[in-house]
């Protein structure tokens, strides 16, 4: 019974992984972007910006590059370090160990 139940556990994290909910929602062919039943031409637009928050958002961004390719510009902030970065887009981290510096700073110019 504890085999089973971890198989099924195991399946379910799987299917409800980022990358996984983006390749049967988010697709993106000729420069028609389809998320869900919703269709938007990216070719009437000069530019597209996305922004991306929270510790999933690279992981959604990445997703969203596979499905679409590089044609997006705009901002990720995320805690989370990303595997790569992808071009056009600005990374505002939020990152502890990078930030400590920045918050002894504010600290002491509010005295």
């Amino acid at each position: 019974m504890k085999e089973i139940a971890r198989h099924i556990f195991d399946h379910a994290l799987r299917e409800s992984s980022i990358g996984q909910a983006f390749a049967r929602q988010v697709h993106c062919e000729r420069g028609v972007l389809r998320i869900c039943e919703d269709l938007c031409d990216l070719n009437s637009y000069a530019r597209v910006f996305v922004i991306s928050i929270g510790k999933a958002a690279h992981t959604m961004l990445t997703a969203l590059h596979e499905q679409a390719g590089a044609r997006f510009e705009g901002i990720v902030a995320s805690s989370v370090e990303p595997e790569f970065h992808i071009r056009g887009l600005r990374d505002f981290a939020r990152r502890p160990h990078r930030n400590l510096s920045r918050a002894g700073a504010f600290r002491r110019s509010d005295r």
